[in-house]
């Protein structure tokens, strides 16, 4: 038995330890603009180009990575990492 089949049937509906879904605050599939003040953990893949998500969503995420990326940048330079 792989790991991933004893720990679906340990914790399936009627099993020993059943499971609970996670709340929306925890993690979206296929999130929108309103979701980013309600969650904790927004999943997408947002460097795609494919229409998928909302546009105003993807920018929100560029801004934050490109300020990551000056981060690391402005720390690399100074010698700190």
């Amino acid at each position: 038995m792989t790991e991933t089949s004893l720990l679906q049937y340990a914790y399936r509906p009627n099993g020993p330890y059943p499971s609970t879904p996670l709340t929306t605050k925890l993690v979206i599939q296929k999130p929108g603009m309103q979701d980013i003040t309600d969650s904790y953990a927004v999943e997408g893949q947002f460097w795609k180009d494919d229409g998928e998500l909302d546009w105003e969503l993807r920018r929100f995420w560029y801004f934050a990575w490109g300020e990551m990326m000056g981060y690391y940048q402005n720390e690399r330079l100074r010698g700190t990492r």
